[in-house]
């Protein structure tokens, strides 16, 4: 998914360098993205934070690999503690949120298993994560337009 945005980013920088008028009006940002596997045991829930700035914005993918039913029940809540997303006996899903600051938990259960433990693979993706030094680094790499004639 890194991979795809990073081309994209680059042939727009190219498709504008090469076109006959060029006007440069960029926003940089940088995307952080992690992924993780972990085996939840039968009747255990396991939870997450993830410290987050104001105007972020979080995805989480998650997706049951292995065990009895490929199912779990999610959920995501606020600094506040308002839960903002839940599924129940899923065996995937995909949730964005435009954040707060403050520190978002999330969780799988798995209590409703006695028996079946599961394995769950999750990935987040963090964007606008950057500061505001790092927001303006982009402008020392920027030259005035060349226009060819």
């Amino acid at each position: 998914m890194e991979a795809g945005r990073v081309i994209a980013c680059a042939l727009s920088v190219f498709v504008a360098l090469f076109s006959d008028r060029f006007v440069l009006v960029a926003s940089f940002s940088q995307s952080m993205d992690s992924d993780f596997t972990f085996t939840l045991a039968a009747g255990r829930k396991e939870c997450f934070f993830q410290t987050m700035k104001k105007d972020a914005s979080l995805e989480i993918e998650y997706q049951v690999l292995d065990g009895a039913g490929l199912d779990v029940d999610f959920l995501i809540s606020s600094p506040s503690g308002q839960v903002l997303f839940s599924d129940y006996h899923k065996s995937d899903g995909v949730h964005t949120v435009e954040t707060v600051g403050g520190d978002y938990m999330f969780c799988f259960d798995n209590t409703f298993s006695s028996v079946s433990e599961k394995l769950i693979f999750f990935e987040l993706i963090l964007d606008n994560m950057e500061t505001e030094e790092e927001q303006d680094d982009w402008k020392a790499y920027v030259q005035e337009p060349t226009y060819w004639t």
